[in-house]
């Protein structure tokens, strides 16, 4: 009853101030909802998130902002919107998945609100563990690929006891005893986790979803929000999925935001299916198509749509380009990362050579793994350089370690020595 009431209360058929006057038609229309599921579809360079605020900042006029719960994929992403949302004077909180499955873990008293956070990713140590001599012995176990499955499991909400797991192994180990012997490692390995008393960021999700899906408790948390917003819905897994529609199973005030392209994460469990199928679960939601890209040139935008083009999940229409700068766009087909370093590094020096400046140029790579090219080629033609988002290669702790070996065999009596003493960490100072 209580539910029904607050329903009625909010709502919405106007907003009590107009939105922002610099939007799109594309832009305005997401931001002018009131009421009921939405998706977003918003490609790359659209102003999604710019749309999202402002659409957030709305309906707070009107609502609790306690009452909105808008979650995003990365605390950073969480931490921009938030500042973003403040300067526009949005009251409403940006937060992550993990946050809000903490806060339902910690303030329902549940049994895992003792548990200590595995900030430290401790929980791949059962792992190896359950695989060792002490449990499985399984020698030939690929551990990074049992993780991975493990991964899969925990990112649909399957326990080591649930039947969907096996299908998973099935689907990982096609030989019958390694994908008998992954369950067992991981029914192992979750059973030393707990006994520990750790608290994974899978596990959080998990035992969230768990104890929502008791009516009693999925019934109080949906009762305390009007709104729920899910940006980069791209990227999330089912759990996270499942927790949304749980609470706004009554009032269906479910905003998505995303664009199946960029799903990036489907090695974590991660699936498009939040915004590729969110009409069939939400009938007669409203659908904004944002397909107009400020960001790029022309250039950039026409060869994104080519290379896009074949994939299955995409969006049915192309980015446009409105950003009218020119440019070109050159392919260059390198045998590996040293030899793509090496034509990176030809390109600076032929710009700089031709009047150019060092800080014109800017590589984006997608693995740290890359890095280490990167900067023995750059170091080596003398030009240099700043890493920004990330650790350079040669600060990072086991480089240092064991250059320090290196130095120190070598003769090298400096502090390279102390820092050999306890490398790997031997109970020592």
């Amino acid at each position: 009853k209580k539910v029904r009431t607050h329903m009625a209360r909010h709502k919405l058929t106007a907003l009590t101030r107009p939105v922002a006057s610099d939007l799109t038609p594309e832009q305005l229309t997401a931001a002018s909802h009131t009421n009921g599921p939405m998706a977003i579809l918003a490609q790359a360079g659209s102003g999604k998130t710019k749309t999202l605020i402002q659409l957030v900042s709305n309906l707070a006029q009107n609502t609790d902002p306690a009452r909105i719960l808008a979650v995003t994929f990365s605390k950073k992403a969480a931490d921009e919107m938030q500042a973003r949302g403040e300067k526009i004077g949005c009251k409403a909180r940006f937060s992550t998945w993990h946050a809000f499955a903490l806060s339902v873990i910690k303030e329902d008293n549940t049994e895992w609100a003792s548990w200590n956070i595995d900030e430290s990713d401790r929980a791949k140590y059962a792992v190896k563990d359950a695989l060792g001599y002490r449990y499985l012995d399984w020698k030939q176990a690929d551990i990074s690929k049992v993780r991975s499955m493990i991964g899969h499991c925990k990112a649909n909400g399957f326990l080591p006891k649930d039947a969907g797991c096996k299908l998973i192994a099935d689907k990982a180990f096609p030989e019958k005893r390694s994908a008998g012997l992954a369950l067992k490692a991981y029914d192992i390995s979750q059973n030393i986790i707990e006994n520990q008393g750790l608290l994974t960021f899978d596990d959080m999700l998990v035992f969230c979803l768990k104890w929502l899906e008791t009516e009693e408790n999925r019934a109080r948390w949906a009762a305390r929000y009007d709104w729920l917003f899910q940006d980069e819905a791209q990227d999330s897994n089912p759990v996270q999925t499942s927790i949304a529609r749980l609470l706004t199973k009554e009032t269906r005030n479910y905003v998505v935001v995303g664009d199946p392209a960029q799903s990036i994460y489907g090695f974590r469990g991660s699936s498009p299916e939040a915004v590729t199928m969110f009409n069939s679960h939400n009938p007669g939601c409203a659908m904004v198509y944002m397909n107009r890209n400020y960001r790029s040139a022309p250039e950039i935008v026409d060869v994104a749509n080519k290379i896009i083009a074949p994939a299955k999940t995409r969006l049915p229409l192309d980015m446009i380009a409105e950003r009218q700068t020119s440019g070109k766009v050159t392919v260059i087909n390198a045998v590996d990362f040293d030899d793509e370093a090496r034509c990176f590094v030809s390109e600076v020096l032929n710009h700089t050579n031709n009047g150019g400046n060092y800080r014109d140029t800017t590589c984006l790579f997608r693995t740290n793994a890359q890095s280490r090219a990167l900067e023995e080629a750059m170091l080596k033609a003398k030009i240099p350089y700043i890493i920004l988002g990330g650790t350079s290669f040669y600060e990072r702790k086991e480089v240092k370690d064991l250059l320090g070996y290196l130095r120190t065999a070598t003769g090298d009596k400096s502090e390279n020595a102390i820092r050999c003493v306890n490398a790997p960490f031997r109970y020592l100072g």
